[in-house]
């Protein structure tokens, strides 16, 4: 019996529960009220339950039905999951990469991601705004597959340097020496800055 239930009773379901009215789930749905309930009635059948108590008024979720929604939308999940699956494979994807990186490596990604999907169009890229700490946890347990980070200081990680930032002085035009600077804060210089360098060789 259970073979005999299928997506679309379940999705008629979900919208019933959630609308708690026939004619609203129907019209969302873009289906007539007789068609939704005929396929919560077959749903019903196959569980052997009733999943909602009705009166004139309205319609809500019965004890069964409170305790089979987060199954139903489960199981919907899965479904759609597999059905994007599928028709990635059908287009040639294989798979996602789900990246982490932090404000100062969207320069970096900027700049190899293109590269990357150019070169291997069989995945799809996620990115995630993530700071170093929350990378270094999310790398850990499997939310994200790579980092893009400042600073790497967990040794059960492995760390590749891509950049490093030179610290630069800048000093007024008319100076010819930096002699007497020692005191920075008394120094009243414009400001200091970063140049980064990127080790496209590891790339």
């Amino acid at each position: 019996m259970v073979g005999n239930m299928n997506m679309e009773h379940l999705r008629a379901f979900l919208f019933l529960a959630e609308r708690g009215n026939f004619s609203d789930a129907a019209r969302d749905m873009g289906m007539s009220q007789p068609s939704l309930s005929k396929k919560i009635r077959r749903l019903e059948d196959v569980l052997g339950a009733n999943l909602f108590t009705r009166t004139t008024h309205q319609t809500s979720l019965s004890a069964f039905g409170r305790n089979f929604l987060d199954e139903a939308r489960s199981l919907l999940d899965h479904s759609n999951r597999v059905m994007e699956r599928g028709q990635k494979l059908a287009r040639g994807r294989v798979g996602t990469i789900r990246i982490g990186f932090t404000f100062s490596a969207m320069d970096l990604l900027t700049a190899i991601l293109p590269q990357f999907s150019e070169n291997d169009g069989r995945f799809d890229i996620v990115l995630e705004d993530m700071s170093s700490g929350e990378q270094e946890h999310a790398l850990k347990t499997g939310q994200i597959d790579v980092g893009f980070m400042r600073h790497g200081r967990d040794v059960e990680l492995n760390f590749l340097s891509l950049t490093h930032d030179d610290l630069v002085l800048l000093v007024p035009c008319d100076r010819n020496d930096i002699t007497g600077l020692a005191d920075i804060s008394n120094s009243n210089l414009p400001l200091v800055r970063f140049k980064k360098n990127i080790f496209t060789r590891n790339l």
